[in-house]
Order: C-alpha cells, then structure tokens, then sequence
C-alpha cells in the first residue's frame, strides 16, 4: 500500500479582509492583494524549499486549512480568501488545476489566539 506524501505550510497571516468572501474592497485593491496572495502560494512551491522536484505534478490533493486569529471569522469567508493562494500552486506546477478533479478541500478550522499570534496553517496531502 503507498503511503501518500503530506506538507504542512505555515503562512504568517490570514486572508486579508479585502479578499475574503464578505469583502467590500475596490476592485483594484481587491486584484492587488489577490496577486500578492498568488505570487505567495507559487513562491511556497517553486523558491520556500517546501517542495522539491519529485513532489510537482501531482494528480490530486487535499487541502485543508487552520486559520489562527485573535477575532473570530468565518471559515468560509476566509476560506474563499485562500482562493488566489492555491491559485499559485497552481502557477508552480504543483497541480494542474484547481478544479474538483485536482484539489478537495478538508475540514477548515478555526483557532483563536492571542493579538499577534494570527497564521494560516496549510495541510496538502496527496491523494492516490
């Protein structure tokens, strides 16, 4: 039986509000910070030595995210403001899609935590 490989990815932050699910944000601040978050994601693959060669292309993962915050948010709001960091999984190569055939999602969690403590962390397990 294959054991499948898994990455657990540590981001300083959350979702910044003007991405999430409820944002009001103006559209070109909204697609400013949507592009840092995806340069983000394919700069976790391609330069942050979590990935090495042999793990790009896979064919299917699962993600899953914590959200550590000391306000409590939405999972889905915050959620959705993952969307443009898997995005740039996406640009590195470590998937081929983000569609249902590439990627499901696990069961998003939410920790509260104190002022300065705010993180996501980011669970991939590849799926045979």
């Amino acid at each position: 039986m294959m054991s499948n490989r898994q990455w657990l990815i540590e981001i300083g932050a959350i979702p910044p509000a003007e991405i999430r699910g409820n944002a009001r944000a103006h559209p070109i601040v909204a697609g400013k910070t949507k592009r840092k978050w995806r340069e983000e994601g394919e700069v976790m693959v391609a330069h942050d030595g979590v990935f090495h060669d042999s793990d790009l292309g896979l064919e299917k993962v699962k993600i899953t995210f914590a959200f550590h915050h000391l306000r409590r948010i939405d999972l889905d709001n915050l959620a959705i403001g993952m969307k443009a960091w898997v995005d740039g999984l996406v640009d590195a190569g470590l998937i081929p899609d983000d569609d249902p055939s590439h990627v499901v999602y696990g069961e998003h969690q939410f920790v509260k935590v104190k002022k300065g403590q705010s993180k996501t962390e980011v669970l991939i397990e590849e799926l045979g």
